[in-house]
């Protein structure tokens, strides 16, 4: 199955990927680490250095676009005709992975 990510590190950079070309987590945050290198942000680079808070990791399944693929990282909603949310979840299922990049 591949995925889509959101990737983040709580006090850096975060990036959503709607690419839906991961199979794990793992080649997600290969992506993110590429991603703050590449895109001259020293604010991301600084504190992956600095801070060692894991880095969080959500898989989006890859069928899930735009809109939808946002609603279900629980950053914003999509709603169902009747009204309802159609993501209603208590908490995204992100995955705590080590900082490799912290420095101490």
């Amino acid at each position: 199955m591949l995925y889509h990510a959101h990737v983040q590190h709580p006090r850096g950079s975060g990036y959503m990927m709607q690419s839906g070309a991961f199979h794990n987590v793992e080649e997600a945050l290969t992506r993110y680490l590429e991603l703050v290198d590449a895109d001259n942000n020293p604010f991301g680079r600084n504190a992956l250095e600095r801070y060692s808070d894991s880095i969080r990791v959500l898989l989006i399944p890859a069928e899930l676009r735009g809109p939808d693929a946002m609603a279900y990282t629980g950053f914003c909603d999509v709603w169902n005709e009747d009204g309802s949310d159609a993501y209603e979840t208590e908490e995204p299922a992100y995955v705590p992975v080590p900082n490799p990049r912290y420095k101490g």
